[in-house]
């Protein structure tokens, strides 16, 4: 049972005497600033209220007992979303006790709880900002602070994950079909990087079973993220130092790939083929060593898997140099010899019909072909991608691509199939307005001049297409107001005219003049 500890402010009994002298009945005032106590361990359970003396703390506790005892009721019902608005509440509960009560000898214990309550309500915002506010105070124990700066960085790489799947934050992509620009993380990507690096600072005092293979993991998903925004060299210096610290981990064998990657992106031939004999050496320095942990009784999962994860890689490196096929041909293209480089990633296909970036060369091929004005090898190879590969991420940009080169050949019928199939299967696609003024462009030239004006209208009604394109805005809105004039139909010119004279940006000769006309056309139409 937990002891009670009197305040000499409320006590003059035999074992004072010998000290102070009672010259008073009156408490004397107590500073509730100050911490009146040790600071309990946060890992702790919470406190009865019995056993605390303040007043208002006593009755935070209740009411956040409370929350706890209904959230556990709630959890009877079978219904999760209920159950974890309830939790909600009771993180909030313990929230503002750990705000409300600074001096408590539980601060830690309830700021603790707040961040273990909120993460079961699965309100991972909240969970990381009790677990950051614990983590930053210097007054906690350093396996506590390391615990904290734990929880915040996975509370926030689940917040991360969950932004990538609905499209709020950029996804990886290893094999880049485009030039790298680097920017810095924002959002949930910053924060969790900076969590990620706070708990790399203080996982040696995480006593935590897990925490080396938590750290592992942490600084891999922080070098992905990098990655996806384009600090390739960044990206290479914290894999290096993941393959430093934490060689024997799932984590460190996984970033392997990525970590080649990075040379790749940067066009560096010669720097990817000696970082692949120098991981080579070291996934086969440490095997022996892999599977030694793997075969003791007190093995984890991830000890038990790793020799056959590195076996894995160690294979997929065994044909890097086959592969190269694919880089050789990224040089010609680049170099301006476009019918040797498609050529070249055709043959890679064809001996790796089964790798990953095997989509990736039949999309450079198709573009290939195309700078080298042979434009039906083009639609072919990029037809051939589409109907091969149907789930790959480069799907999209063929279909655009086989679309322009239809249009380009005079087929608007054609061209106007692929841009719908694309708009359906990619409503919220990156190349949404490329498809949505193309397609109107189809279809005029398929002498469907009223849907072509409908598309032409569409794309100069979404904001972020007239804000990144203000010129082609301007043509596509001009277009639909003329289009939809020489069918009679002046009420929709008059829509088109209008949203013309809203077209705000730096605009070119022609889109000015454009804009000139339609307040010329709308005084007509008066």
């Amino acid at each position: 049972m937990a002891r009670r500890v009197l305040s000499a402010a409320g006590y003059c009994g035999p074992a004072l005497a010998l000290l102070f002298a009672c010259a008073s009945t009156q408490a004397p005032r107590v500073d509730r600033s100050a911490p009146q106590a040790s600071p309990r361990p946060a890992g702790d359970s919470l406190p009865q209220p019995d056993e605390i003396l303040d007043g208002a703390e006593r009755q935070d506790l209740l009411r956040a007992k409370e929350e706890l005892a209904h959230a556990g009721r709630a959890r009877l019902s079978g219904d999760e979303e209920h159950e974890k608005a309830v939790r909600r509440s009771a993180g909030q509960a313990l929230g503002h006790l750990a705000d409300g009560h600074p001096a408590s000898s539980y601060r830690f214990v309830y700021r603790r709880s707040a961040a273990e309550t909120f993460l079961e309500a699965d309100d991972l915002e909240a969970a990381a900002e009790q677990a950051e506010h614990l983590r930053d105070d210097e007054e906690a124990a350093p396996p506590d602070r390391a615990w904290a700066a734990r929880t915040a960085a996975v509370a926030l790489r689940r917040l991360l994950e969950r932004e990538v799947k609905e499209g709020l934050a950029p996804p990886l992509e290893l094999v880049r079909k485009t030039e790298l620009r680097p920017r810095p993380p924002t959002g949930a990507a910053r924060r969790f990087v900076e969590a990620a690096d706070a708990y790399a600072r203080l996982e040696a005092d995480d006593p935590g079973p897990e925490a080396e293979r938590e750290a592992a993991s942490l600084e891999l998903v922080a070098a992905e993220t990098l990655y996806a925004h384009d600090e390739a060299e960044e990206t290479r210096n914290r894999l290096e130092e993941l393959f430093r610290r934490f060689p024997l981990t799932g984590a460190a064998v996984e970033g392997v790939l990525p970590y080649l990657q990075t040379f790749l992106a940067r066009h560096d031939t010669t720097g990817y083929l000696a970082a692949v004999e120098r991981r080579r050496a070291d996934l086969e320095a440490i095997r022996p060593r892999a599977a030694e942990l793997a075969g003791a009784p007190s093995a984890a999962n991830e000890e038990k898997g790793l020799p056959g994860l590195i076996d894995r890689v160690l294979a997929q490196l065994a044909g890097e140099r086959d592969r190269m096929e694919f880089a050789s041909a990224m040089d010609l293209l680049r170099g301006g010899k476009p019918a040797e480089a498609a050529a070249c990633f055709e043959r890679y296909v064809e001996d790796h019909p089964d790798a990953r970036d095997a989509p990736a060369a039949l999309y450079n091929a198709g573009v290939a072909y195309a700078r080298a004005k042979q434009p039906r090898k083009a639609q072919a190879v990029q037809q051939r991608l589409i109907t091969r590969y149907p789930d790959a991420s480069e799907v999209g940009p063929a279909t655009l691509a086989l679309a322009t080169l239809r249009l380009d050949a005079g087929d608007g019928a054609g061209a106007a199939k692929l841009y719908q199939r694309y708009l359906r299967r990619f409503p919220a696609g990156e190349q949404r307005c490329l498809a949505l003024v193309n397609l109107g462009a189809a279809k005029e030239q398929a002498d469907r001049p009223l849907e072509a004006a409908y598309h032409y209208l569409a794309f100069g009604r979404e904001a972020r297409c007239a804000e990144e394109d203000p010129n082609t805005a301007a043509h596509a809105l001009s277009s639909a107001g003329h289009l939809y004039l020489e069918a009679g139909r002046k009420d929709e010119a008059r829509a088109a005219f209008r949203l013309l004279l809203k077209v705000k940006g730096e605009l070119d000769e022609e889109a000015r003049s454009q804009l000139a006309d339609a307040r010329q056309q709308l005084e007509t139409l008066r």
